[in-house]
């Protein structure tokens, strides 16, 4: 639970964001207008997830390779010998697969209706409060 934290907030944090940036923009009142709207924010969220995972995941990888004994060691060895855009290699592969349809798990196409329905489904309800 505590290592998907930072990618659920950074996800709905910047889902959040995207969508009170671009509902002006894209006028976002009607159904349409709407599903554009939390379309593009999904994808946008999702492509600032890979920005928070990537570095842990290149860390990761080169551990399981056997090529480091600790995680502060694999950190330090990478930004001394390759700088930081050491930890962001193969961001742009991972950014792209993140918002591709094709997606095997959850189809980001999916994952842009799931949140449309939750947004149309929020403003019908009202607001949730916790018991």
């Amino acid at each position: 639970m505590i290592g998907s934290f930072p990618g659920a907030a950074t996800f709905w944090t910047a889902y959040t964001g995207a969508r009170t940036f671009l509902t002006p923009i894209l006028g976002g009142k009607s159904d349409a207008a709407a599903g554009l709207v939390n379309g593009m924010a999904a994808g946008l969220a999702d492509v600032a997830v890979v920005a928070v995972r990537n570095p842990f995941e290149v860390v990761k990888q080169q551990m399981q390779a056997g090529m480091h004994s600790s995680t502060v060691g694999a950190f330090k060895h990478i930004v001394k010998h390759q700088g930081v855009s050491g930890l962001y290699a193969g961001n742009s592969q991972t950014a792209r697969r993140a918002v591709q349809p094709e997606e095997t798990f959850v189809p980001p196409s999916l994952r842009r209706l799931y949140f449309h329905s939750f947004e149309r489904a929020a403003v019908r309800c009202g607001p949730i409060h916790a018991v």
